[in-house]
């Protein structure tokens, strides 16, 4: 075993007693089998054939001889277990006095070599360690438990019992026969799989499982948590370790995961590469990340077990990992409210506000699966601030998409890196998005997938109803993508445009077919349908197609396709293609969440520019420096208040008589504080802000009695120390919040010079 990871050998319940404990891990699920499950493996030893009713996976405890956990197959050994003690309950006295050396061999172990004490050795998960105790105890009989039961441990006892006790008087040497395949240590019927102490076992899980079926790192990551912290309980000698365990175990396990309402969304599955996964799983996963025990950008979810063995071992006390499972239940229940995989059984809407449900949806289709611990972030950093949430999520849909659309593998391949990057620093987003945010060559849509296409298409459908009134602008993500010039074009689309050289000459027929097998790929050339069309019709001249197209005239697509191509050619799909690119633009690519239609965007470098020339004498006599410099320095300080006026004057601007610029400095990388005097407050005035990330000078008008002091509303504005004169204004220039009051500015802004 020191050399090989495991061994595998067919086996029975009795070769199983050649360990002296096998422990089920305390805190393993409870037993679940039920009717079907007995009534199968029953009926599998009743028949003439040679059963085979799967595996048992043990693995060797550190330091601990001949003693091993039993990491899957806890249904299948218990159930065993039940069925042959059943067995020996129905024998008469005389057949028990025969089989009882054999039974105690099977289920006890003596505590020592010359002890005549025995203890069981199958050592049971805490919920069910009473019931399995009492039923293979050789004093217990059917009328000590609950005959009426059928669930459960108790259950599966009283349905063998019966079982057995009708075959018993049916067909005497059948149960005999059935009785001597489950005790004959020669008959095999189960594959027993020892892993050495060293072997990862989800990683054995992962090599031995091909069909695809779930596996459950979850199982492995709780019980090897709470086997540490239990452990430090007693190293650290506290008073009863086992139940502050048990009562730490409910609050941070059992009742987040494993309760009646929730334990459904838990065990829901998602597909990550062959393997389905748990959101339990999963979450597991986005939270490693989040800790920091994911030291390596390599680390996949196919290393969950091992990552967190990995940093088990780091752990020092019993607080340290207490605070670890703490913050854990917390992220749990942010992921619990925000996180939603897949795309079934939900209506969308198109929201500028409401970016969640669009990002988890490119996440999903996009299978960018690394990128989800990072949202997870933003939800609970922000989770109580819904527009910081929002610009922090569009800022990542915003990168993502970009390199999406330009199909940039540089970037999307290093996203486990940038995201371990990012939790680190969230501000590291604005320098990802400055480096592609030029980057329009969008070269995915010359040929998308099916299901790419189908994705940005119906958010341009969504797109374009969300400012309908009277008509839905809900929609489920159920449609069918069509093809308006057909994949096999060449039977009813004969005809083709004029394409000539740049030297005027036409283009061959060969070299027209080459260009239109190119074209059919275009998103230009996708449309979105209730229902799939026949084979006939989906190839049918578009002359024919144009009018079943009509039956689809709800969507707006639909609408704008019969409205503005009354024809169908090359051409029309690279106009198309451009229009639903401007849309897509829109739709995913838009510089700021703000609901405020007032706010608009000025080319600064031909303001700067103007101010230059009409300034330039004056501007040199400033001691500061001048407005030139607007768009490269890093705080708004460096400006007068000449400076300012005369920027803004430039643009009609009539500053207020009580414009005030105040005293301001950078306090953060994201926040602006000034000292606005209170007679500001009760009249008309002005401010001016600069925020480095984005290049932009804000320019605000703040309507008097608009904003309160402290001494009008406890929860308004702050009164400056040792001035009561002034007030407090901490502001957030990426979101235009007020830090202490939450007071939004983004209302107040008039303008944005923005390069």
């Amino acid at each position: 075993m020191s050399r090989n990871l495991f061994t595998a050998t067919a086996a029975n319940l009795i070769k199983t007693a050649s360990y002296t404990k096998l422990h089920i891990p305390f805190f393993q699920r409870q037993y679940v089998w039920s009717k079907d499950n007995w009534e199968e493996l029953f009926n599998t030893f009743l028949e003439e054939r040679t059963p085979f009713i799967g595996s048992i996976i043990v693995k060797q405890l550190q330091n601990r001889n001949n003693e091993v956990d039993v990491i899957d197959g806890q249904q299948r050994l218990t159930t065993l277990s039940i069925l042959i003690k059943a067995f020996y309950d129905s024998l008469n006295i005389e057949d028990k006095k025969t089989a009882y050396n054999n039974i105690l061999t099977i289920f006890y172990s003596s505590k020592s070599i010359l002890s005549k004490e025995y203890s069981l050795r199958l050592n049971h998960s805490r919920l069910d360690r009473n019931d399995f105790e009492n039923i293979m105890s050789f004093d217990y009989s059917l009328k000590d438990g609950c005959t009426s039961n059928e669930i459960g441990i108790i259950g599966c006892y009283n349905y063998f019992f019966n079982r057995i006790s009708s075959l018993k008087l049916e067909d005497y040497q059948k149960f005999l026969n059935m009785f001597e395949k489950l005790t004959d240590e020669k008959f095999s019927y189960l594959v027993l799989i020892q892993l050495s102490s060293e072997a990862d076992e989800q990683t054995i899980f992962d090599t031995l499982n091909t069909t695809g079926v779930m596996l459950t790192a979850s199982d492995t990551i709780k019980n090897v948590i709470y086997k540490t912290l239990g452990k430090m309980y007693e190293d650290e000698d506290f008073i009863e370790p086992q139940e502050k365990l048990i009562n730490f175990y409910v609050k941070t396990w059992e009742n987040i995961f494993e309760s009646e309402s929730n334990k459904d969304y838990w065990n829901s599955t998602l597909v990550t590469g062959r393997f389905n996964r748990t959101y339990l799983e999963f979450f597991l996963y986005c939270y490693g990340v989040l800790s920091g025990i994911y030291t390596s950008y390599d680390n996949k979810i196919n290393d969950l077990s091992s990552v967190y063995k990995a940093y088990l071992k780091k752990v020092s006390t019993s607080n340290e990992l207490e605070e670890f499972l703490l913050r854990m239940v917390d992220y749990a229940q942010t992921f619990k409210n925000g996180f939603k995989y897949g795309v079934n059984n939900k209506y969308y809407t198109y929201k500028r506000d409401d970016v969640l449900d669009r990002l988890l949806q490119f996440l999903y289709i996009t299978d960018t699966t690394s990128v989800y611990p990072y949202v997870i972030k933003i939800l609970y950093d922000y989770k109580n601030d819904n527009h910081k949430m929002n610009v922090q999520l569009h800022k990542l849909e915003k990168m993502l998409v970009i390199n999406h659309l330009t199909a940039n593998s540089t970037k999307t391949k290093n996203y486990n890196k940038l995201v371990m990057s990012l939790i680190s620093d969230p501000s590291k987003i604005d320098i990802e998005l400055a480096d592609i945010k030029n980057n329009k060559n969008y070269v995915l849509l010359k040929k998308p997938s099916n299901k790419v296409a189908n994705m940005y298409l119906f958010w341009i459908e969504l797109y374009k109803r969300q400012d309908q009134k009277k008509d839905i602008n809900s929609l489920p993500y159920n449609f069918t993508l069509e093809h308006i010039m057909p994949k096999k074009w060449k039977k009813n689309w004969k005809e083709y445009p004029s394409i000539k050289h740049s030297d005027g000459t036409e283009y061959t027929m060969v070299e027209k077919a080459d260009i239109r097998d190119e074209a059919v790929k275009s998103i230009g050339n996708m449309t979105l349908l209730k229902s799939k069309l026949n084979s006939r019709i989906s190839n049918a001249p578009y002359s024919e197609k144009r009018s079943k197209i009509k039956e689809y005239i709800s969507l707006e697509l639909n609408k704008d396709l019969l409205k503005n191509y009354p024809e169908w050619s090359e051409n029309e799909i690279s106009n198309r293609e451009k229009e639903l690119i401007k849309c897509i633009e829109e739709c995913f690519l838009y510089d700021n969440i703000d609901d405020n239609d007032h706010i608009s965007y000025t080319n600064t470098e031909r303001i700067i520019s103007e101010y230059e020339n009409t300034y330039a004498e004056e501007i040199s006599k400033f001691d500061k420096v001048d407005a030139t410099d607007v768009t490269s320095r890093e705080y708004f300080d460096f400006m007068s208040k000449p400076d300012i006026v005369r920027f803004l004057s430039i643009q009609g601007i009539n500053i207020h008589k009580a414009f005030n610029r105040s005293k301001c400095r950078e306090v953060n990388q994201k926040e602006f504080f000034l000292n606005p005097q209170k007679r500001h407050l009760t009249q008309d005035w002005s401010m001016a802000l600069f925020n480095q990330y984005n290049n932009s000078l804000y320019y605000l008008e703040i309507p008097a009695n608009s904003l309160k002091s402290v001494d009008d509303d406890p929860n308004g504005l702050t009164l400056k120390p040792n001035d009561s004169n002034k007030v407090d204004l901490y502001i957030n220039t990426e979101t235009m919040i007020e830090r202490k009051s939450n007071i939004d500015f983004s209302k107040f802004v008039v303008k944005v010079f923005k390069v």
